[in-house]
C-alpha cells in the first residue's frame, strides 16, 4: 500500500512539529483504477455500493491490519484498487490517506459482494 500526500504531511507534522491529527473512523473504498496519491479518482459508484467502516489492530513493527471482515456490495465494473478515507462520503470526498492495488482484479456484476478477511488489509510504514 502507498500513503497519500495528506497522510504523509500529517505524519511529518506529528513527528517533527508535534502537531496532532486525529481521525476517529476509517472507511475503505473500492476503485476501478489507481486513485493516485492525491486521492479519489475512479471510485466505484452506483448500485448499493458505499464505503465501508474498518477497524485496525494496534500496530506492531510498523504494520497494522484490519481487525474485522470488511464487506462491500458492489456495482458493475472491474475493481483494481482500494483506498482508506476519513469520511463515508463517496466519489472523492474527504481525505484519502492510504491506497493500494488489489492482489487480483475483480470483475463484478451489480449486487456482487467483495470481502476483505480480517487481517488481509495490511498497512505498513517502512
Amino acid at each position: 500500500m502507498s500513503i497519500g500526500d495528506i497522510a504523509e504531511n500529517a505524519i511529518l507534522n506529528k513527528v517533527f512539529r508535534n502537531t496532532d491529527f486525529t481521525y476517529s473512523v476509517w472507511y475503505v473504498s473500492l476503485h476501478t483504477g489507481n486513485p493516485t496519491e492525491t486521492g479519489g479518482t475512479l471510485e466505484m459508484t452506483g448500485g448499493s455500493y458505499t464505503r465501508q467502516t474498518a477497524t485496525f489492530d494496534a500496530p506492531s513493527a510498523g504494520t497494522t491490519k484490519n481487525s474485522g471482515v470488511i464487506t462491500f456490495v458492489v456495482a458493475s465494473g472491474t475493481l483494481t484498487h482500494m483506498s482508506i478515507w476519513n469520511t463515508l462520503l463517496a466519489s472523492g470526498s474527504g481525505t484519502m490517506l492510504w491506497y493500494g492495488t488489489l492482489a487480483d482484479a475483480k470483475a463484478a456484476a451489480s449486487g456482487d459482494t467483495l470481502q476483505f478477511a480480517a487481517g488481509s488489509l495490511v498497512i505498513q510504514l517502512d
